[in-house]
């Protein structure tokens, strides 16, 4: 699944794209609508979306890529046949639902060799490697640009810091579905708006909201 780590800046310029509200989903059907919508865009993709589009890059043979396509198609049949169920509360629908998901992430990581994990493994070590380069060089400009104080970037890296667990917690909790754990990081970016705001004065909010208007002009 989808999925988790921003940094303190590039959450603030992600408020903006989610900004409109999710609707309640209390219904089970309300869920499975989202998780069909969700399935469409992932599902079939999973492959890449395992572990990102490194996976592009290990040279699967044409076994491991056809059972790849076979654990996809059979998990979208067993995710089909489970939002049929309509006598399933959404409890039992959200717990089976992430069983399946749990069961598709097992025979994705039994696909690959011990050699092709090692591979992602250090892919996606350079992968954080680049994330913080960025991340460092963002607050960096940020704090350029506006004036920061040392007092000020301390704060926003901490908040950095517990954004970035906290999305890891989601990220890693089985027991959520991917409805849930969508809700719970919009509310976790909603919540480090807020938090960012509390940091930099109304000049600097101000200042730096001329510069986003300026960057969207162009």
């Amino acid at each position: 699944m989808k999925k988790l780590i921003i940094v303190a800046t590039a959450c603030l310029l992600a408020v903006a794209a989610v900004h409109a509200q999710t609707p309640s989903e209390t219904t089970k059907e309300a869920t499975a609508k989202v998780q069909h919508k969700h399935g469409k865009k992932h599902g079939r993709h999973h492959f890449k979306g395992h572990h990102g589009a490194a996976l592009a890059h290990l040279n699967l043979t044409e076994d491991q890529r056809k059972q790849a396509r076979s654990i996809a198609d059979n998990y979208q049949k067993q995710a089909t046949a489970l939002k049929a169920q309509d006598n399933l509360t959404l409890g039992e629908y959200k717990k089976q639902l992430s069983a399946l998901h749990a069961s598709r992430k097992q025979q994705m990581d039994q696909l690959l060799t011990a050699e092709q994990k090692q591979q992602l493994a250090q892919q996606k070590t350079k992968r954080m490697e680049h994330r913080k380069a960025q991340g460092e060089a963002r607050m960096a400009k940020m704090k350029s640009n506006l004036n920061l104080t040392d007092d000020q970037v301390a704060k926003l890296q901490q908040q950095r810091s517990d954004l970035k667990a906290q999305m890891k917690a989601i990220h890693e909790n089985q027991s959520l579905d991917p409805s849930t754990k969508k809700q719970q990081v919009r509310a976790l970016v909603q919540k480090q708006k807020d938090n960012f705001k509390s940091v930099l004065t109304q000049e600097q909010l101000d200042k730096l909201h001329t510069q986003h208007q300026k960057r969207d002009v162009k």
